[in-house]
């Protein structure tokens, strides 16, 4: 059996050297990874918190846009009642002009 000498573990240092590199190299890669995973996991919380917001504001319009569909619809009704209305007032106006025989203007 052979005992190393301060020669055999310079060599042995010699070649563990690159590989010293290489894993600090990995582990500053790992370090960044875990950086920018970091990041993203705060973009992707804040992305997620934006779009419930949108959610939320397109529920809000749709509700807004049902009720003014409600009121334009009874905004409708009431102007086509009001239309009848008018016309049995001139129907009316027109016969009682003709029975009294005053003349009203024809609209």
């Amino acid at each position: 059996m052979k005992v190393l000498d301060t020669k055999d573990l310079q060599a042995i240092a010699g070649l563990l050297e690159p590989i010293n590199t290489r894993l600090d190299r990995l582990e500053a890669g790992q370090k960044e990874l875990k950086e920018e995973t970091a990041e993203l996991k705060q973009e992707t919380a804040e992305l997620k918190r934006e779009t419930l917001e949108l959610k939320q504001e397109t529920a809000e319009l749709k509700r807004e846009t049902l009720e003014l569909k409600k009121e334009t619809a009874a905004l409708k009704e009431s102007q086509e009642e009001t239309r009848g209305a008018v016309n049995r007032l001139i129907e009316w106006a027109d016969a009682c002009g003709y029975v009294v025989r005053f003349p009203l203007p024809q609209i």
